[in-house]
């Protein structure tokens, strides 16, 4: 794997653990609110103005079991992901970690979208590698055109034997030889087989060319659909945020009325439950633009931050 696919991937689980660490917190935490709800409307039931009866805190006891449920279900994806991350960092599964972080951070992010595709074409491996066969695909064109031309060799070699014995074949003219010569291949002809030779190289090199472009387009359509995503959930984590403020400043009156008797069982309840839900939607657009910047960073290459 490459640096940037190996950071990629430790950076999801990393962010994925921590996401499943605050839904676990924020499930604690509705369930103590629950439980106390729970405790207030049986506290009305059996002791107040008659008022709050028996189907409502059925209703709150039902609603306080269901959240316990969740939780329960909320601490084994903690403990998954945990495992998740350990294994992707390549130590075992049961090795004890801790992440840094408690929660999962966000910027906006605001770029060129034009610049990140040429960057991500630019650094992208397997464009890299395109671009080196189109080099190679040059040269086998020039090659095959090779076989049309005549061939010339230039050869030469010289002998000298030191031997003071002049007698036998120790002679002046065996001591000291010398050739040059040259040597000339002319094709004049092989069935056709250069010029095919050369045709096929050339449409190798045209199927090459037009792999690339399919290559390029699809790293462009990566790079603007992780764009598009972030941006959207850039949007989400806006708007999410002002409505989880507004749920929870809801959440709080209907507790505070509840206790004097002046809404109903359900409306507190409504009103703890939405707001546990939008959290939840809340914390899911923190990681999944999260993931997307990572996303959009890798196929890049660098970090979106640092080149705004």
């Amino acid at each position: 794997k490459t640096d940037l696919q190996i950071i990629r991937e430790v950076k999801q689980y990393f962010y994925g653990h921590v996401f499943a660490k605050k839904l676990h917190a924020l499930g604690n935490e509705t369930l103590q609110r629950f439980e106390a709800t729970q405790a207030v409307t049986e506290s009305v039931y059996r002791h107040g103005s008659g008022k709050v009866k028996k189907t409502d805190y059925l209703r709150s006891k039902m609603m306080t079991a269901t959240i316990r449920s969740v939780v329960e279900l909320l601490k084994s994806n903690e403990e998954l992901s945990k495992s998740a991350l350990a294994h992707v960092m390549g130590i075992p599964w049961n090795t004890p970690i801790a992440v840094s972080q408690a929660d999962i951070p966000f910027a906006t992010v605001s770029g060129d979208l034009d610049r990140w595709v040429a960057q991500a074409q630019k650094n992208n491996p397997q464009v890299n590698q395109v671009r080196l066969g189109l080099a190679a695909g040059e040269g086998k064109i020039a090659e095959a055109r090779a076989g049309h031309l005549p061939v010339i060799a230039f050869f030469g070699n010289l002998t000298r034997l030191d031997n003071t014995y002049d007698g036998g074949l120790i002679t002046d003219e065996n001591r000291h030889a010398w050739q040059i010569g040259v040597s000339i291949e002319l094709p004049i002809f092989n069935g056709w087989r250069t010029s095919r030779e050369v045709q096929e190289a050339k449409l190798k090199l045209e199927k090459l060319k037009q792999e690339s472009l399919l290559l390029q387009e699809g790293v462009a359509l990566q790079v603007k659909n992780a764009f598009l995503q972030m941006a959207r959930f850039q949007g989400q984590v806006t708007a999410l945020k002002e409505a989880l403020a507004a749920a929870a400043e809801n959440r709080d009156l209907n507790v505070r009325a509840y206790a004097q008797e002046l809404v109903e069982t359900k409306d507190v309840i409504e009103a703890q439950l939405i707001e546990f839900i939008l959290h939840g939607q809340y914390l899911k657009a923190l990681y999944d633009h999260r993931l997307n910047v990572d996303e959009l960073e890798y196929l890049v290459g660098t970090s979106l931050y640092e080149n705004r």
